[in-house]
Formats: C-alpha cells, structure tokens, sequence
C-alpha cells in the first residue's frame, strides 16, 4: 500500500490547511477555487488511487498554543492613540495606557479568550473528522 505522509508543524485556519492539503498531494490549480472543491477533489483522488494511504501527522500541543497566541494576538486590539501623543509625557502614557485591571475585567477576557479557543479547537477538530469520514478509512491522523 503507498503511503502520503502529510505533514504540518503551523496552523493558521482551516482554508489555508485545505490549500496545504492539496498542495502536498498535487491537485491544486492556481485558477480554480479549490476552497469550495477540497472535499470534492480529495474523495476523487481517494476513489482514483485504491493503494494510496495518506497520513497527516501534526503536534496537537503546538497548534493549541500556536491557537491560543492567535487567539490572544487578535483578540488585545490596541486603541488608536491621538495625533498630539507624546511618547515621553508620562501624564499621556497614564491616560492612554491603563496600567491595571480589575480581577473582574482579567476573568471576563480570560473566559473569552478560552471561549474563542475552544470553538478554534472545535473547528479544527471537527474538519479532522470530515476528513476520516472521506477517507474510508484510508486517511489516518497522527498527532504526537
């Protein structure tokens, strides 16, 4: 039985996976939309070649800090700061820049932040699924 190992150490969304995907198994036009036919082209490709077994190895715990750092990252919007701000004034920096959060504004971004983490991870392993669900058997996840 031939073996495709796909490997991926980053993970930034589910479309750029799927683009990786067919990347690594060749079946990618540059003109074609291949987001909305990656389920399409992949059943095929499983059906054409009856030996093939593709692996897709990945670290879970990389992709769920690299997750939660996106998560963070996209979540902390900084407030755009006025035409007259002066680095060096300390009065601006205490007026622009709170220094302190109160326990209960840290544990409302806190449960955010986990909430948008979880529903990544979700998404994330539920596209996993369809995956397997496609491949009959013939597509194996890894995660170290």
């Amino acid at each position: 039985m031939n073996e495709k190992i796909i490997r991926f150490k980053k993970y930034t969304d589910i479309e750029s996976l799927k683009h990786y995907i067919l990347q690594r198994l060749k079946l990618t036009d540059p003109p074609k939309k291949i987001r909305v036919e990656f389920y399409d082209r992949l059943k095929k490709h499983i059906d054409q070649h009856e030996n093939l077994q593709i692996i897709i190895q990945f670290d879970r715990q990389t992709i769920e800090e690299e997750l939660k750092f996106r998560v963070k990252l996209q979540h902390i919007i900084p407030e755009p700061y006025p035409e007259n701000y002066e680095m060096g004034n300390p009065h601006n920096r205490w007026i622009y820049e709170p220094i302190r959060r109160t326990d209960e504004e840290v544990q409302e971004q806190q449960v955010k932040i986990n909430q948008m983490l979880q529903d990544q991870l979700f998404i994330f392993n539920n596209f996993l699924d369809q995956l397997q669900v496609i491949g009959k058997g013939r597509i194996l996840i890894k995660d170290r």
